[in-house]
């Protein structure tokens, strides 16, 4: 029940979750494994976050428009919410 709901947790971007699994779950092994794919991810996604950063940036320096810079901010704050929720 509870790698269901992680999984679902997860498939709608929220990569932070917290608690494990009852002491003697037939799907310890399963759940470790889960577990660290989710912090590579993040760990990858808050790479990812830096990168529009400084894309955001470098767009502001050679006086991109506006609105691409909004584009990408928006994609930016989307992965910085699932960082965080």
């Amino acid at each position: 029940y509870k790698m269901k709901l992680l999984l679902t947790q997860v498939g709608e971007g929220k990569l932070t979750f917290y608690g494990k699994l009852r002491k003697g779950d037939e799907l310890q092994d399963f759940f470790e494994t889960f577990a660290t794919m989710v912090e590579k991810i993040k760990s990858r996604q808050s790479r990812e976050v830096d990168d529009l950063d400084a894309a955001i940036a470098a767009a502001k320096a050679s006086g991109a428009s506006e609105e691409a810079i909004s584009k990408i901010s928006g994609v930016r704050d989307e992965m910085k919410r699932a960082l965080e929720a």
